[in-house]
């Protein structure tokens, strides 16, 4: 065994020194081996990396970042989720991980401004109860409660129903969230956009 990988790895060497016009000349050379074959796998794979994504998609017709990303839209393994119900999922599943007695109602109560922009639902528009809401008034006489198209309540059970669709396939979850538990390009996204809300949102004190 050790003898034939030490045979490989001469042949390869001998293969990066010669010229590109030695391999092809004659029939039953060096090109129609079966080492021969390993070797250029070996250089293919090795090129398979984020850094030739680009030259990639332009060899294959895809030019520009925006088609690039509709493609991966279109045929994500996560598509039927859409990555911001993934996002949602994974706030929750983490603080499960922190705090594993903490029930789904207060950890939803707690990151109640971030899962509502995971839904797509203003948190400056949705109620956070008769209590909260009187604070609120006290603060603002002008304030009313028309100016909340959503309760709290209703905003959890919709987390729910996400969180639960999303962990049917839960072996899709964990493969997606290993991939993505260290970047922090959507929390940017969450709190940049809280921030914007916020501006937009002078009702609230």
């Amino acid at each position: 065994m050790r003898q034939t990988k030490k045979i490989k790895k001469q042949t390869y060497a001998s293969i990066r020194k010669r010229p590109w016009n030695k391999y092809v000349t004659g029939t039953g050379g060096i090109i129609e081996t079966k080492v021969w074959r390993e070797f250029v796998f070996d250089q293919f794979i090795k090129n398979k990396s984020w850094s030739g994504i680009e030259n990639f998609a332009k060899q294959n017709g895809v030019y520009t970042p925006d088609e690039l990303r509709k493609i991966i839209k279109d045929h994500s393994p996560i598509k039927s989720f859409g990555d911001a119900n993934m996002e949602l999922a994974r706030i929750i599943y983490e603080v499960k991980i922190k705090n594993p007695k903490k029930s789904f109602w207060a950890i939803c109560v707690d990151n109640m401004d971030k899962l509502c922009v995971l839904v797509k639902q203003d948190p400056y528009k949705v109620s956070k109860g008769e209590n909260w809401f009187k604070l609120q008034k006290e603060k603002n006489n002008q304030l009313k409660r028309s100016h909340f198209s959503k309760h709290y309540t209703d905003m959890i059970k919709i987390f729910d129903n996400r969180y639960k669709r999303v962990m049917e396939k839960q072996k899709v979850f964990l493969t997606w969230y290993a991939q993505n538990k260290d970047s922090k390009d959507f929390l940017h996204f969450l709190y940049k956009t809280l921030k914007y809300l916020k501006s937009q949102n002078k009702k609230l004190k």
